[in-house]
C-alpha cells in the first residue's frame, strides 16, 4: 500500500533516518517536508508554460474557492504512476539549473519508496521533493481551498497547489499535485527559507518552473 503522501503519512523518525549522506542540512529539510505534507491549503489551472502564478485571496476572489468536481480531476495526459523511480525523475542539472546549487545527492524518504528529496545549498532549510502521491481528491481534502490552496492545469491535467509559511521560522513549504491517473498524482514540493522579496507567489512560481518539465518526462499511458 502506498504511504499517504498528501496527508502526511510519514513518521518523523522514518524521515529523519533517511538522508544519510546529507544529515545535518538534510534533517532540517525533511522536518519541514513533514509540515509540507500535512494538511495546509489549495484552487484552479498550471498553464503549459512555466510562468509566475498569483495566489488568489478567498476573501475577495470567489473564483479562488472551487467546488470539488464529482466527476473527478481532468486528466488529458495520463501517466504511468511509479514507473520511473522518484530519485530518477529529475537529474542534478535540472534541479540545480532551476532551483540553485545542491548540498548533496538526492535521497529517498525512509519507509516510502514513492518520494525523493534533493537538498538545496541555498540554506539548510531548503529542499525539493518529487515523487508520487495519493488520488487527487485526497490531496484536495488534505489541503483544502479554505486554507488557501487552489487549482491550475498542467498540460490539461488538474493540478492542486498549496503553500504554507511557518509561524516559527517564516520558511515557505509549497506543494503541487498533478493528477496522472484515477488514484495517483505526481507530487512535487519546495521548502525555502525566508528571504528578501520571497513570497508564496514566487516560491510557487519556482515550483512550477520545475514541475512542468518533469511532468512531461513521465512515461505516458
Amino acid at each position: 500500500m502506498r504511504p499517504n503522501v498528501a496527508a502526511g503519512g510519514y513518521t518523523a523518525s522514518a524521515q529523519v533516518d533517511t538522508l544519510g549522506p546529507v544529515r545535518g542540512q538534510g534533517v532540517r529539510v525533511v522536518m519541514l517536508f513533514i509540515a509540507l505534507l500535512v494538511p495546509v491549503g489549495c484552487a484552479t489551472a498550471i498553464p503549459g508554460q512555466a510562468v509566475p502564478v498569483s495566489v488568489p485571496d478567498p476573501a475577495t476572489d470567489s473564483s479562488s474557492a472551487p467546488q470539488l468536481a464529482s466527476t473527478g480531476p481532468r486528466i488529458s495526459a495520463p501517466k504511468k504512476a511509479e514507473q520511473l523511480p522518484p530519485c530518477s525523475i529529475a537529474n542534478q542539472q535540472q534541479v540545480s539549473g532551476t532551483l540553485g546549487q545542491l548540498s548533496g545527492p538526492p535521497a529517498a524518504l525512509s519507509g516510502n519508496a514513492n518520494s525523493c528529496v534533493w537538498p538545496l545549498d541555498s540554506g539548510s532549510k531548503n529542499g525539493f521533493l518529487v515523487g508520487y502521491g495519493v488520488a487527487y481528491e485526497e490531496v484536495q481534502l488534505s489541503h483544502p481551498a479554505a486554507r488557501g490552496a487552489f487549482e491550475r492545469t498542467t498540460d490539461g491535467n488538474s493540478t492542486w497547489l498549496w503553500c504554507d509559511v511557518s509561524e516559527q521560522t517564516g520558511a515557505f513549504s509549497c506543494g503541487a499535485a498533478v493528477a496522472i491517473s484515477a488514484d495517483s498524482t505526481f507530487l512535487t514540493g519546495l521548502v525555502r527559507s525566508p528571504g528578501a522579496g520571497r513570497t508564496k507567489t514566487s516560491v510557487l512560481a519556482e515550483l512550477q518552473s520545475i514541475t512542468i518539465p518533469l511532468f512531461r518526462t513521465l512515461p505516458g499511458v
